[in-house]
């Protein structure tokens, strides 16, 4: 099999999406909305604007999981606002919030989940078309890139798919049309990510090769979202891309 196209998933598979910069980001971005709210005379204790961003994140997955939509920055920062009874706002002001809190991305950057990846990419570069496609949260497609560039990656990729720009989630096709340009390439691509029903079944819905970055010993129910193949070490990625390259020939 020729494979021309490679795409990654962002979180928990490029990057960690817990380590100890994660609780760092969530402390900022409170923080950031304390200092905000106090300007604006609406004084509240942490505590309770932590619990809004808990309610925001599950109103997040269920429009995520239910609708393959990734709902907007300013949407989450709006939910979040009307959790707490907040509703003095302007959108010029909930913009710019909005940017203020992607920032946090950048204040405490996230690790690579293998420092192996700053000689794959690269490597991989020079063969196969690269892209990232990725459901994105308070942190938008803009601020990731500048992530990446950060890592000094960003160069490596051909293109990107961020949920929050394409207007819809993984495992819809769109979010992966945007870099294959056309689905009747689709069995040129492999897609590695760490998640069945978005990485793994999106792959599938396109006729893909699916590759599931399982880095911890966490049991999955695969039922008809099984990947063709499973890594754990990104040092095993390339071995497998080999053995599917000399299938077929």
């Amino acid at each position: 099999m020729k494979i021309k196209y490679i795409t990654f998933d962002f979180w928990d598979t490029i990057f960690k999406g817990d380590d100890p910069s994660s609780k760092k980001r969530e402390k900022y971005r409170i923080n950031t909305l304390q200092k905000y709210l106090d300007k604006k005379d609406f004084h509240v204790k942490k505590q309770k604007i932590s619990k809004g961003f808990d309610k925001t994140w599950k109103y997040f997955n269920r429009v995520w999981k239910n609708k393959y939509i990734t709902p907007q920055n300013n949407e989450l920062l709006e939910y979040l606002f009307k959790t707490i009874g907040f509703h003095h706002y302007t959108e010029k002001q909930l913009k710019e919030l909005s940017d203020t809190l992607s920032l946090a991305i950048l204040e405490y950057p996230p690790q690579l989940t293998e420092n192996y990846l700053k000689k794959l990419i690269p490597d991989l570069s020079t063969k196969y078309t690269l892209g990232i496609v990725s459901d994105t949260g308070f942190t938008c497609g803009k601020y990731l890139r500048k992530l990446l560039i950060r890592y000094n990656l960003y160069r490596y990729f051909d293109d990107f798919a961020f949920s929050n720009e394409i207007g819809r989630s993984k495992p819809h096709e769109k979010m992966f049309i945007k870099i294959i340009k056309d689905l009747k390439n689709g069995p040129q691509l492999i897609h590695i990510g760490d998640l069945l029903a978005t990485d793994v079944k999106g792959a599938k819905n396109i006729s893909a090769k699916s590759i599931l970055y399982k880095k911890n010993n966490q049991p999955y129910n695969y039922n008809d979202t099984k990947p063709d193949y499973i890594i754990k070490t990104w040092e095993n990625f390339l071995s497998i891309i080999n053995k599917i390259e000399s299938q077929e020939k």
